[in-house]
């Protein structure tokens, strides 16, 4: 006769090939009733069903007869599902003081960690991690995408050279710690690494492509072209090489080459926002009627609104949505392919809606709201923005904060969204009109060929409480401000179409400042 050590073991090798029945599981419970590996198989059980909340009274009877880093596992994955964030963490540390190098417990953690933007700590045990499993690529990468993600990239280059010399023949490696290089304005050493990760992966579609970028800043087009193409012919679906040939068509002053390209590449750039936005600075400088339908004339789409026509007792909610955000990282900001962005800045680092608290979840319906009455008031428009908004999308959200003195960032935009927002927390009190100002613009950063046109701007005061929603191809930026006793601080979000960016929205979203 098997033992009930027999039973359960083979039981849990069903279970692990969901081959184990509620019933059958239940019956190795009432024959052992107190046995903790019994009770967490059933809880397995009924965490595979989805039923969290019966998974969890199983684990709390576990518990009763005995502790193991499974049942806490099994507690954690499901309080996350049913959004108990906090329970999660004591779950994972309970299982940690079990087995402190338990190696699922410490990647769950990890991704645990990750997801909810607490990054320091997720660092910290990440790099644990690959010391206990030195050989794991995949653990080595996690960890530079942290510091990437942090903005910490004197701590990613010191990493990387370290990583690189263990794996010297992983192109990967080379081509972020080039990467990292050009973040820290080390860009000959860049261009070094992306040559090197093209040595060993001939089809390293994204080495040509960030190489052209060095070439492209040094005016040098005729490289930055040979580059994009190669880049386009390795991956003839990737947008970003497209879109990087337009800008070098625009900068030397190519025009009809610029368009006809667009018309050419028209089913792959007729959602950029990019495009859109550099074809308007074009229209606007010939007087003529931009060749992209995503959205001629954008300044036209900006819309304010206000909490108060969404939330009852706004002021109170505004406080504890501070509350709940103060308790978040804050780092360094930095803009996709500009470096840093801001001045005397920070943001959060993450998708800031995936961290769930209750006021963020509130927040987050009221963006969604806002942005179907977006949609309303535009309704009669026959523009792509409106026409062809997305059925599906998610709002990728961060927050800002600028500290006293000077604080500002550059002009930008944000390629990953379809339309953006800018939501006001606070505010200072002893600053002068024009001050702290979000300002809209069709130039950006490009040289403009039409010396004698003027391109309009738009300057919205912020107030605390307001929303503003916009087109991602409207540039923006914030007007210098200095305060003696307050912040500027704003929760912004993108709107990511699924149809058009699918999986790459996290590396496009990454560095966008608001």
């Amino acid at each position: 006769m098997n033992t009930e050590k027999e039973i359960i073991i083979n039981a849990s090798e069903k279970a692990n090939k969901r081959e184990l029945d509620l019933k059958e599981a239940e019956e190795i419970v009432s024959k052992y009733p107190q046995s903790h590996r019994a009770h967490t198989l059933l809880a397995f059980v009924h965490f595979q069903a989805s039923d969290f909340e019966k998974g969890l009274e199983q684990i709390k009877k576990s518990l009763k007869y005995g502790k193991s880093v499974t049942a806490y596992n099994l507690s954690a994955q499901a309080n996350a599902k049913l959004k108990n964030f906090d329970q999660v963490k004591d779950d994972y540390l309970n299982a940690l003081d079990l087995d402190a190098n338990d190696i699922m417990t410490m990647i769950n953690y990890c991704a645990f960690l990750g997801e909810i933007g607490s990054f320091s700590e997720c660092i910290k045990n990440t790099k644990r991690l690959t010391l206990l499993r030195p050989n794991d690529l995949s653990l080595k990468i996690k960890l530079a995408m942290m510091y990437n993600t942090t903005s910490a990239f004197e701590d990613l280059v010191n990493y990387l050279e370290v990583v690189v010399k263990e794996f010297p023949h992983e192109y990967l490696f080379q081509h972020m710690l080039g990467n990292a290089y050009f973040q820290c304005d080390r860009k000959e050493e860049g261009v070094k690494c992306y040559n090197e990760a093209i040595r060993m992966y001939p089809e390293s579609a994204k080495s040509y492509f960030n190489l052209s970028h060095y070439y492209y800043q040094k005016e040098d087009y005729s490289k930055t072209i040979k580059l994009l193409k190669k880049s386009m012919e390795l991956t003839p679906e990737w947008i970003a090489p497209y879109t990087q040939m337009c800008f070098v068509f625009y900068k030397q002053n190519d025009f009809s080459a610029l368009k006809e390209f667009i018309f050419k590449n028209e089913s792959r750039l007729n959602k950029s926002v990019e495009i859109a936005a550099l074809t308007e600075l074009v229209a606007v400088q010939e007087g003529e009627k931009s060749i992209h339908s995503f959205c001629p004339d954008p300044m036209k789409y900006i819309t304010e609104f206000h909490i108060k026509d969404y939330i009852n007792d706004h002021e109170k909610f505004i406080e504890k949505l501070k509350e709940e955000i103060d308790r978040y990282e804050f780092f360094d900001g930095y803009a996709r392919g500009s470096g840093k962005s801001q001045i005397n800045g920070v943001q959060t680092a993450g998708n800031i809606f995936v961290r769930r608290g209750k006021a963020i979840d509130e927040l987050r319906k009221f963006f969604l709201n806002a942005i179907e009455d977006f949609k309303k008031k535009n309704n009669s428009s026959h523009d792509l923005i409106i026409e062809s908004f997305p059925k599906k999308y998610d709002l990728w959200g961060w927050s800002t904060k600028f500290d006293k003195g000077s604080g500002h960032h550059f002009s930008h935009l944000h390629p990953s969204g379809w339309v953006s927002g800018a939501f006001y927390l606070n505010i200072p009190t002893d600053i002068k009109s024009h001050e702290a100002n979000i300002q809209f613009d069709l130039q950006g950063e490009f040289p403009l060929f039409n010396k004698k046109v003027k391109l309009e701007k738009k300057n919205i005061i912020p107030e605390t409480g307001k929303l503003l929603i916009f087109p991602s191809s409207l540039f923006h930026s914030t007007t210098p401000f200095s305060s003696k006793d307050s912040y500027r601080h704003a929760l912004n979000f993108d709107l990511i179409s699924s149809d058009v960016f699918g999986k790459d929205t996290k590396d496009l979203t990454k560095y966008v400042t608001m």
